[in-house]
């Protein structure tokens, strides 16, 4: 599946694709990425094939693979987690990404957005805020942020 987004082009990611490969690679380097996130090599292996929506993503501005959005359907609920490399943070691309995502999604039958975030992860607390979402549960080290979608 392909969503292309504003300036943004969302790729299913395929491990045939020897690029894919290369960025999920790029992707487990990255420290930042990795500090939020757990078994990234066995996550982007996880195939659901009975879902619309739901897999991983790379992310492309232009040509340029900048991350990657991973979004997980339960019900009408979708989690979404998501990751800008290095070189292309502190730019503002998570905040146009999550708006030209959550943009696409009111076009499907999703009631409400989740975001799971570390309370020391300030960039993406500051950014679920921008866009509404408000604290639905408090667990030990990270808090449910929630958005209704309708």
């Amino acid at each position: 599946m392909k969503f292309n987004l504003n300036f943004f082009t969302m790729e299913s990611f395929d491990f045939w694709n020897t690029n894919h490969l290369k960025a999920l690679e790029k992707i487990k380097k990255d420290n930042q990425i990795n500090k939020y996130f757990t078994n990234l090599n066995l996550v982007f292996f996880e195939v659901n094939e009975d879902s619309k929506l739901q897999g991983n993503y790379l992310v492309y501005l232009g040509k340029v693979n900048i991350g990657f959005i991973r979004l997980i359907e339960n019900g009408n609920c979708l989690e979404i987690q998501y990751g800008i490399f290095e070189e292309f943070r502190r730019r503002k691309l998570s905040i146009a990404l999550l708006n030209a995502v959550i943009d696409e999604l009111k076009k499907y039958d999703i009631d409400k957005l989740v975001l799971y975030i570390k309370d020391d992860n300030i960039p993406s607390i500051k950014c679920a805020n921008k866009f509404g979402f408000e604290i639905e549960k408090e667990n030990i080290d990270e808090k449910v942020y929630s958005k209704k979608l309708r």
